[in-house]
């Protein structure tokens, strides 16, 4: 397909006179199922979004797996009174979504 000199690129008019069209984005969510409605996360009217674990995250960037904590780890941990965090970023899970201050 050869384009004329100084003239934008459209989808609409030179894929579509193709029978082609523009693929649809990885990045876009799935059609709903038709006949499921969708369930609250965390409580009805409460807006959430997911929090992905570490172990997870390291996977999706292609990085080495996490190891076991060494003891010094955790009794710094301990001492700091970090270890429920650390414990958290572990597991995947739903936070409540920040809304926007009332003006």
């Amino acid at each position: 397909m050869e384009q004329a000199p100084n003239t934008p690129f459209t989808f609409t008019s030179e894929l579509t006179a193709a029978g082609e069209r523009p693929a649809r984005s990885s990045y876009l969510s799935p059609d709903p199922v038709k006949g499921k409605k969708s369930t609250a996360k965390l409580a009805p009217g409460v807006a959430s979004r997911q929090v992905k674990s570490l172990p997870q995250l390291y996977a999706e960037e292609g990085l080495p797996a996490l190891t076991a904590p060494n003891p010094a780890e955790l009794r710094m941990l301990a001492e700091h009174g970090s270890a429920h965090f650390a414990a958290s970023v572990l597991s995947p899970g739903r936070k409540r979504k920040a809304t926007p201050p009332k003006a």
